[in-house]
Formats: C-alpha cells, sequence, structure tokens
C-alpha cells in the first residue's frame, strides 16, 4: 500500500511541486481537448470533400449483366478532386501552368479559325512560343 502525506504535513516545496503538476496536468488536458477538437474538424472537413467527390461522379461503362446497372468505373470532376486535396494539403504546382497553357491553346485556336491578319500572326508567333515554354521545349 502506498504511503499518502496530508497536504497538512506537506513542506512548501513539495506544496509548490504538487500544485505545479497539477496546473500541468490541466494545462495537458486542455491541449488534449484543442487537439482534439481540432482533429474532429479535420475529419468533418475530409468526409465533406469525399461527399463533394461522390456528388460530382459520373457513373460509366455500366454493367449489363448486373440487374441494377452498377458501372465500372467513375468519371469525377477535377474541381472536386483539387478540392479534397487542397482540404489535406496537398497541391498540384501545375494547376497555374495548364490554366495559362490553355488559355494558349484557346490563343492558338482562335488565330486558327479566324481570317489571320497581320497582328494576329504576331499573336500566333507568342503563343507558339509560350506554348512550347509551357510545354518544356525550347522556344
Amino acid at each position: 500500500m502506498t504511503d499518502r502525506i496530508r497536504l497538512d504535513d506537506m513542506t512548501d516545496d513539495q506544496l509548490d511541486q504538487l500544485y505545479a503538476r497539477a496546473e500541468n496536468a490541466e494545462a495537458d488536458r486542455n491541449a488534449a481537448i484543442e487537439r482534439a477538437d481540432l482533429l474532429q474538424t479535420q475529419v468533418w472537413d475530409y468526409r465533406q470533400r469525399i461527399l463533394d467527390i461522390d456528388a460530382h461522379a459520373t457513373p460509366y461503362d455500366v454493367r449489363e449483366e448486373d440487374p441494377e446497372g452498377s458501372p465500372r468505373a467513375y468519371l469525377i470532376t477535377v474541381g472536386s478532386l483539387h478540392r479534397a486535396l487542397g482540404t489535406v494539403g496537398q497541391s498540384a504546382a501545375k494547376c497555374d501552368a495548364e490554366a495559362k497553357l490553355d488559355a494558349v491553346r484557346n490563343a492558338l485556336h482562335i488565330a486558327d479559325a479566324a481570317d489571320v491578319t497581320d497582328w494576329q500572326r504576331g499573336y500566333r508567333a507568342a503563343a507558339e512560343r509560350a506554348l512550347a515554354a509551357l510545354n518544356g521545349q525550347p522556344g
């Protein structure tokens, strides 16, 4: 059996140590509660992003042999996937470059589809150089 010391019998140093341990225990408990709250919030965010992906999923290649017609695969939107990846701290470094690449390709398409004037030829040449640079090719 453990010997117990009454508070009245403790020295000032022992009381100070006891109070310090109690304060540390309370601080540790509060930190654990805050961490648990943060983790619960993160779990909620992850669930929301998963539901977002699921909400934007489109069935693809439905099985004919299945009476309920379950799909073999789902197509998901890039936006819902990017939002989910952003939630878990991942980001696609190429997103900005891909947006620029799409803009340049659109400019090339416009230049090809229209009656090309001199200023448009210059624009097309600049667009081709930008496209080459974005694709990692010498301009």
